[in-house]
């Protein structure tokens, strides 16, 4: 079946939230981590990032309803466009 784990982060405001969305970003292209290729797409009319890494697929993105939270998902199962979706609009 489908897996869905959330991480959600206080980073304490907008502009916390958005320097860590870079900040996460700029380590992954930097290398060294168990995830890469990360790149922008567009789930319920809003920005997510996808990376590539060993066990699912892997999203985060700043959530739509609480701008100060970051928000990492993983999900693993042929479920996971629908289970992406849902979670962006609940997280």
């Amino acid at each position: 079946g489908d897996h869905l784990m959330v991480w959600v982060g206080e980073a304490g405001n907008e502009v916390a939230a958005e320097d860590l969305i870079n900040r996460m970003v700029a380590g992954i292209q930097r290398g060294g981590s168990p995830f890469s290729n990360p790149r922008q797409i567009q789930v319920a009319s809003h920005n997510v990032w996808q990376t590539d890494g060993t066990g699912g697929n892997f999203y985060f993105y700043i959530s739509p309803e609480h701008g100060s939270r970051v928000v990492w998902l993983s999900i693993e199962g042929k479920g996971g466009a629908a289970l992406l979706e849902a979670a962006v609009k609940a997280f």
